[in-house]
């Protein structure tokens, strides 16, 4: 029973963690933490929408709700015409970023729903951002970025740690390793 999906931030993808020791975790029939599933579903997966699929792809009206001042890219959240919390990703990380998440999943690791849009116009965004000014068209659009979507009990509960996690010594988090160095630099 998936409750509520608890993820730790990593470079590029957020792996949403199985814990035992939680309530509102998925509990899997063996009680152990989640890293990665056989993706039995692989030949069906679309890598062009990716983990959230057609459905969940960004569309309608966002409205800005605040700069996100964490981490060295520029960012903010939005909330679209449905009410769901998106986070804006500007610069030269949106697009690798999406089509890393895309990669993750296809290969059956757990990856944020991101989706990269072209341009997205901004209800409310504020006169002046403190990070990402510079990747505001005049027009008040924001060009060639990533949305990362929050589903509805997503909780950040911390940074996920290589040397301590309950994965070390996995071919599980070994193949992870060897997909990251696949698509980092």
């Amino acid at each position: 029973m998936l409750k509520k999906m608890q993820w730790f931030a990593l470079p590029w993808i957020a792996l949403p963690l199985a814990l035992a020791s939680s309530p509102n975790a998925e509990i899997t029939t063996t009680g152990h933490a989640v890293l990665w599933r056989n993706p039995t579903d692989i030949t069906s997966r679309n890598l062009f929408y990716g983990p959230g699929g057609k459905e969940h792809e960004p569309r309608g009206t966002f409205t800005f709700t605040k700069e996100d001042l964490d981490g060295t890219s520029p960012k903010f959240f939005v909330r679209d015409q449905d009410g769901v919390k998106w986070k804006v990703k500007l610069g030269s990380e949106a697009r690798p970023e999406t089509v890393a998440s895309r990669l993750t999943w296809a290969v059956g690791y757990f990856a944020n729903e991101d989706y990269f849009v072209e341009k997205l116009q901004v209800e409310n965004l504020p006169p002046r951002l403190h990070r990402g000014q510079k990747f505001v068209a005049s027009d008040g659009s924001v060009p060639n970025v990533r949305l990362k979507r929050y589903l509805k009990d997503d909780e950040k509960t911390g940074i996920w740690q290589w040397s301590q996690s309950p994965f070390t010594g996995t071919r599980e988090l070994n193949g992870l390793r060897v997909l990251m160095a696949l698509v980092c630099d």
